[in-house]
């Protein structure tokens, strides 16, 4: 069970990784706030959603098993 919920955990990681990066976030000339911003938001869904994920196997490790 922990290691389907690590599998989702870097899948949901990757695909914010992903979409923060399309986002501009590599600081070329030009890169409007917006992109910026854009960035910053998946970086944030990514560590949110990977730290939910977390706590929510080892509650459910605890409880269940």
């Amino acid at each position: 069970m922990l290691e389907f919920v690590l599998e989702i955990v870097l899948s949901l990681f990757g695909f914010c990784w992903d979409r923060r990066r399309s986002g501009g976030s590599d600081s070329r000339v030009g890169d409007s706030e917006f992109e910026r911003e854009t960035s910053r938001f998946w970086l944030k869904c990514g560590i949110v959603l990977t730290v939910l994920a977390i706590m929510g196997a080892l509650i459910w490790d605890k409880w269940f098993n």
